[in-house]
């Protein structure tokens, strides 16, 4: 397991009606992985307690998909994203 990091890590944007979600992916060391949901840049809900990256990302992917269903359009076009440096 990584070391705390400190940092969050975009993973995707979705858009409906002029609302907008943001996804971010967050590192806590030993403690592991959390998803974070902000809409317009406030705190809505998030999952964490991720053993490994890989494990929060694809969870993060399947809000994505619901979100798609429910008609939201992911901004970039593509999830999830590489890891940010």
């Amino acid at each position: 397991m990584s070391e705390y990091s400190g940092r969050s890590d975009l993973l995707w944007v979705a858009s409906k009606s002029g609302r907008r979600i943001t996804c971010r992916l967050r590192d806590h060391g030993r403690l592991g992985f959390e998803y974070r949901l902000f809409e317009a840049d406030h705190f809505h809900s998030g999952l964490g307690g991720f053993d490994r990256r890989e494990s929060a990302v694809q969870a993060a992917s399947k809000v994505l998909q619901t979100f798609e269903l429910h008609g939201w359009t992911s901004l970039d076009g593509k999830y999830p994203h590489s890891k940010a440096s």
